[in-house]
């Protein structure tokens, strides 16, 4: 009986200490909060992409690029706290459902996410240099890499 106490404890301790790593983790990422404008789009076009707390284990991001006034892409982000583990979770018109990809690393100023079922991405990775976030979405040796700056003002 003490053995099956003892053992219900260390689960509840290892799930405790599980769960604070992801809240730190998420919390790591806060430089991502906010509003961002692209700064290495295509002539002609421009993009943004915006960050929001929503609660202490959910963020919702939208992000879009714009060539003149017509919107040619835009995406509703998610990531969550979810089983102890965080997900980036994209929901983008092309695709039936919103896609889930694993946080799989993160650091001070860096995360990655991954999903390796995904056609395209399959990786996506976020850093943040103190001033500018650089963001990478690729499937193998393919990517496409993002340049944002911080909207001070609207």
């Amino acid at each position: 009986m003490r053995l099956i106490l003892l053992l219900g404890i260390l689960g509840v301790m290892s799930c405790t200490k599980k769960e604070k790593e992801t809240t730190t983790n998420l919390r790591k990422m806060s430089w991502l909060l906010g509003d961002w404008t692209r700064v290495n789009n295509k002539p002609g076009r421009t993009g943004w992409e915006s960050w929001a707390q929503v609660s202490e284990s959910e963020w919702r991001g939208e992000s879009g690029t714009l060539q003149g006034t017509d919107t040619v892409f835009h995406e509703v982000t998610r990531i969550i706290v979810e089983n102890d583990k965080l997900y980036f979770i994209a929901d983008v018109p092309e695709n039936t459902s919103p896609v889930r990809f694993e946080i799989t690393g993160v650091t001070d100023s860096s995360f990655t996410c991954e999903n390796p079922k995904h056609d395209f991405p399959q990786k996506i990775f976020y850093h943040f240099d103190g001033t500018r976030i650089h963001a990478r979405v690729s499937a193998g040796e393919e990517g496409i890499d993002f340049e944002f700056d911080r909207i001070t003002s609207r």
